[in-house]
C-alpha cells in the first residue's frame, strides 16, 4: 500500500493501517512515522479547524485537522470529495456563503471520476504534501440554517460503503438582491359546471407567477414541494396570468424563469380537444441541456392546458414557462 493511499484511510477511519514500517521508510522515507504510529492515530480525537470549499462542480473541498494523541497534537489537512448522503439545503447555503454568496441550488447524485489531473494533497504537521487520490472525505453533514460555511456544520464518520462515483455534488452559487415578496401565485380552481372534458380540465391547481417566465432571470423557486408533492404523480397544473400558459419548449440556459436550473418540454403539445399525452420535461444544467428529466402529461382543454407535473429531482429547479 503506499503511503498516499495509507494517510487518506487514516483520515478517513475507513480502515486498519495493514503495511510494515519497514516498507513505509523504504519507498517514501517516513521513519518517524511507522506504521504501528500510523494505525494509532486512527484512534485519536480529531477537531476540524477550518473547511474551505475548492471546487463547486463537483464539491471539492480541503478539511484541516487537530489529532490530538497522548503526549502530541499533529495538524492534518486533506483535500478530497463531499459525499451527497445527508447533503440538504442548509448544506448547500452554507457552501455558497462561505465564498460571499447568498443563493445556493444544488443537485445530488452526480457522477464524477478521478482524471489523470485531478490529485488531491494530504500534508501532516511540516511534513511535504502529498498527492492522494481524490476520495470522500466527509458525509452527513448538518448545517444550521445560519452557519456561514461548513465550518461551522457537524459531519459523520465516513463509512467507504455508502459512497460511490456517483454520489457526488454539484453546486451553483450566485448573489440575489434581498426583497421581500409577499404576493401568493398558487390557487386552486375547482368548477362544478358540467365539462365534457376530462377531470383535470375542471379541477386543477393555477399558478401565475411570473418569475418561472422564460424571459426572467434567476431566483429562487424550485418545484419540490406543494402542489408538485401533493401526490406521486404531482399535480395538475393550469399556468396563466403572469406565469403564462405553456412550458417552454426549447433549452433556455441556466439561471432563469426564476430558478437556477431550466425545465423544457420536449415533445409537442397536444392539439385535439380532450387529448392527453405523455411527454418529458428536460432540466438543464452546465452544459447538458438534458442531464436530468421527468415524465409529465398533458391535456387540452377548451383553449388551454393543463400539465401533471411530479416534483423535481433537486434544488433549485423549476419547470419554465412562456
Amino acid at each position: 500500500m503506499h503511503l498516499r493511499t495509507l494517510c487518506t484511510l487514516i483520515v478517513l477511519n475507513l480502515v486498519p493501517c495493514l503495511v510494515a514500517s519497514a516498507q513505509l521508510s523504504e519507498q517514501h522515507n517516513v521513519s518517524s512515522f511507522a506504521c504501528p504510529n500510523l494505525y494509532s492515530m486512527l484512534f485519536y480525537p480529531r477537531t476540524t479547524k477550518n473547511i474551505t470549499v475548492l471546487s463547486l462542480q463537483p464539491l471539492k473541498v480541503q478539511i484541516d485537522y487537530e489529532i490530538h494523541g497522548p503526549t502530541s497534537t499533529h495538524f492534518v489537512s486533506i483535500q478530497g470529495m463531499i459525499c451527497d448522503n445527508g447533503f440538504n439545503q442548509q448544506a448547500a447555503n452554507a457552501v455558497c456563503q462561505s465564498i460571499g454568496k447568498n443563493y445556493a441550488a444544488y443537485v445530488p447524485y452526480i457522477h464524477w471520476s478521478e482524471g489523470p489531473t485531478d490529485r488531491c494533497q494530504f500534508t501532516m504537521d511540516s511534513d511535504s504534501a502529498v498527492y492522494v487520490p481524490c476520495a470522500f472525505v466527509s458525509v452527513n453533514l448538518s448545517c444550521l440554517n445560519d452557519a456561514k460555511s461548513l465550518t461551522e456544520c457537524s459531519q459523520s464518520t465516513l463509512s467507504k460503503q455508502e459512497c460511490t462515483s456517483d454520489r457526488h455534488i454539484s453546486i451553483l452559487c450566485s448573489s440575489l438582491p434581498q426583497k421581500t415578496t409577499t404576493a401568493t401565485a398558487i390557487t386552486t380552481i375547482t368548477t362544478s359546471t358540467f365539462n365534457p372534458l376530462t377531470n383535470q380540465c375542471s379541477s386543477y391547481i393555477s399558478i401565475t407567477d411570473g418569475r418561472r417566465r422564460a424571459t426572467q432571470g434567476t431566483s429562487n423557486i424550485c418545484d419540490r414541494g406543494y402542489p408538485f408533492n401533493a401526490s406521486e404523480d404531482g399535480s395538475w397544473i393550469r399556468f396563466m396570468g403572469a406565469a403564462g400558459t405553456r412550458l417552454i419548449s426549447s433549452p433556455i440556459g441556466t439561471q432563469k424563469c426564476g430558478t437556477s436550473i431550466t425545465g423544457w418540454y420536449t415533445g409537442s403539445h397536444p392539439t385535439i380537444l380532450g387529448e392527453n399525452v405523455t411527454g418529458r420535461v428536460c432540466f438543464e444544467w452546465l452544459d447538458g441541456k438534458c442531464q436530468y428529466s421527468k415524465s409529465i402529461q398533458i391535456t387540452k382543454c377548451d383553449d388551454y392546458f393543463v400539465y401533471l407535473l411530479p416534483r423535481v429531482p433537486g434544488c433549485h429547479m423549476a419547470y419554465c414557462t412562456e
